[in-house]
């Protein structure tokens, strides 16, 4: 799978912005399939990692290059004259307010939506500049127009994302989404003074330190505080139990949770 950042995109072809339209024509007569699969076979990856491209988005709101030059609007055109295989992943709600996006998504596109909360009062304090509910209206908007459609519960906070956990599925469940992806929070060992004022309001909100918690229940690695496996496969078993009344799949990031549960792999 090749990750594909629209900011990266976005900035590189700013650094020559006198060349943007040029760019886009060359892109749009290119088959960038064709050039993918050259390179896949020539840096021997299996089959299953050059043909889909997962596009990210570092920038969460609308960016104002986006408006400008409409970068995604014009890769997206062109992966779809081609078909091409697409999981893109979002927190951003600009999307579900314009149908001139909507319209060129397909089939071959899988669609992974961040919700770590649809507490709205909640969710509006952790992601000031977008609404679950139009996020929700995302989801809405493109069942059946897409391949699979999973709602991202990342970061999953204890204590505040399993708060009615049941009712949270079945609601999943009732606007069709597919798939739950879950993955839990993680504390930086270096908290800096953005994070730090942001864990203090978290801890304020739930009722308990969360770094304490996680130092106590945790293990360190590459910079980051992640909660053990006995925590976390309490957590993943209480809401694999969830998903499977409700038919849902349910992807995890780690091998080891995957075995343990028999969960299917993510691409």
């Amino acid at each position: 799978m090749i990750h594909w950042n629209t900011y990266w995109i976005a900035k590189e072809i700013k650094r020559t912005s006198k060349l943007v339209p040029k760019f886009f024509e060359e892109f749009e007569n290119h088959n960038i399939f064709e050039e993918i699969k050259f390179l896949g076979k020539k840096w021997r990856f299996k089959d299953y990692y050059w043909k889909i491209i997962y596009w990210g988005n570092a920038v969460d709101p609308f960016s104002d290059f986006e408006k400008k030059y409409k970068v995604s609007k014009i890769l997206l055109s062109s992966f779809k004259k081609q078909d091409y295989p697409l999981v893109i992943s979002t927190k951003s709600n600009w999307l579900a307010n314009d149908d001139s996006y909507l319209n060129l998504f397909y089939k071959n596109i899988t669609l992974k939506i961040s919700i770590p909360i649809i507490d709205e009062n909640k969710a509006s304090i952790i992601e000031q500049w977008t609404t679950v509910k139009n996020r929700i209206e995302l989801i809405k908007k493109l069942k059946g127009k897409v391949k699979e459609i999973i709602v991202r519960i990342q970061p999953f906070i204890i204590w505040l994302s399993d708060v009615d956990l049941a009712k949270t599925i079945e609601f999943y469940k009732s606007i069709w989404v597919d798939s739950i992806f879950f993955d839990l929070l993680h504390i930086p060992a270096c908290i800096g003074e953005n994070s730090k004022q942001y864990l203090d309001w978290l801890s304020a909100i739930i009722g308990y330190d969360v770094v304490d918690y996680y130092k106590k229940n945790g293990y360190y690695k590459n910079w980051k505080y992640k909660l053990n496996y006995k925590t976390r496969f309490k957590i993943i078993e209480k809401l694999k139990k969830e998903t499977d009344k409700n038919w849902l799949n349910i992807y995890v990031c780690n091998k080891k949770e995957r075995e343990q549960f028999l969960l299917p792999s993510f691409y």
